[in-house]
């Protein structure tokens, strides 16, 4: 007869919470979002402090278009571990779709800030700077982006972009500043 090791009321609980977060794993492999947050909302549930859980439904809600949802689970993944570069930078994501630069912005600079060769983060902050009109700060921060992966074909065109829309607002505020006399 074998004699299996029985599980405390703690190990099975372990247990429920790694199934229900598996569950949530899977899920995103075979692409169903919905299913996977089914996963990781009772793994949540079974355990209020598990950080994975948090960030990984962010980056579902992320895919999903809920972006304050992901707010809200990558806040709190950042409250449990504050130097998560990821987290930053994919909260600045969501905050940045909803269109809230300035909280985007500090995102990506606490994201570089905890690993200065986030790429990702360097194209969020020109991301930003291109949609506010600051084509110069715009290229700085892509051809950083591009300086960490020089191959990244996006990053290679973003630098293009921003060049030429920096050169564009150069040459119109010439032309207006010499064309443009007031009459007294």
């Amino acid at each position: 007869m074998d004699k299996k090791k029985s599980l405390t009321a703690e190990e099975w609980y372990a247990r429920a919470i790694k199934k229900c977060f598996i569950y949530g794993l899977n899920n995103i492999c075979f692409q169903k979002q919905r299913e996977s947050l089914i996963g990781f909302n009772k793994a949540i549930e079974l355990d209020p402090k598990f950080i994975d859980a948090y960030y990984m439904r962010g980056l579902v809600e992320n895919s999903l278009e809920k972006y304050k949802e992901a707010v809200a689970d990558f806040t709190k993944a950042i409250e449990y571990y504050s130097r998560d570069r990821s987290a930053y930078y994919n909260r600045g994501y969501a905050y940045m779709e909803l269109g809230k630069q300035k909280e985007a912005m500090a995102d990506f600079t606490k994201a570089i800030k905890y690993y200065p060769n986030y790429s990702q983060a360097y194209e969020g902050k020109g991301l930003i700077e291109l949609e506010l009109g600051n084509y110069k700060q715009a290229l700085k921060n892509f051809k950083k982006a591009l300086k960490i992966e020089p191959k990244n074909f996006d990053y290679q065109c973003f630098v293009e972009t921003a060049e030429r829309m920096a050169e564009k607002k150069e040459i119109i505020g010439k032309y207006f500043s010499k064309n443009l006399t007031l009459k007294k």
